[in-house]
């Protein structure tokens, strides 16, 4: 009978702590679907220096936002680019973050891209197709 009693008991205990379970994640899937989301628009020039729209990106959606650097697009950074504002931010980069390769402007920047003044930030790609890429220069 003991046994009998503990297997009922334990039996709404379980459905209960699943069904608790289920509505956190549940309601923390909302809370993430709901995060602004920024896709930079890409200038599609060589000759556009694209930090002014990443940094405009950062600056809309870097408070617990989304910033999304698309896939089959190449940004080209033309000047020292700084993550400062990503406050929980994500930042996908699909796309390719390209330096220019002019070569006397760079001489003596310390650093093209900064991650200064970051609280939690992710900075990655999901489908692993983004790209850094310094094209050459030297640091």
């Amino acid at each position: 009978m003991l046994g009998t009693n503990n297997s009922v008991m334990t039996k709404p205990c379980l459905v209960a702590y699943f069904t608790v379970a289920t509505f956190a994640l549940l309601t923390c899937a909302n809370l993430l679907d709901k995060r602004a989301t920024c896709i930079v628009p890409s200038g599609q020039s060589v000759s556009v220096d694209h930090v002014p729209a990443i940094k405009a990106a950062i600056q809309s959606c870097g408070n617990d936002g989304v910033i999304v650097i698309p896939a089959g697009y190449t940004y080209q950074i033309r000047c020292p680019l700084d993550f400062a504002g990503c406050i929980n931010c994500e930042v996908q980069i699909e796309g390719t973050l390209k330096l220019s390769s002019d070569t006397a402007y760079w001489d003596g920047v310390r650093a093209a891209i900064t991650v200064t003044n970051i609280n939690s930030a992710t900075i990655h790609s999901k489908t692993g197709s983004g790209v850094i890429d310094g094209n050459g220069v030297p640091f």
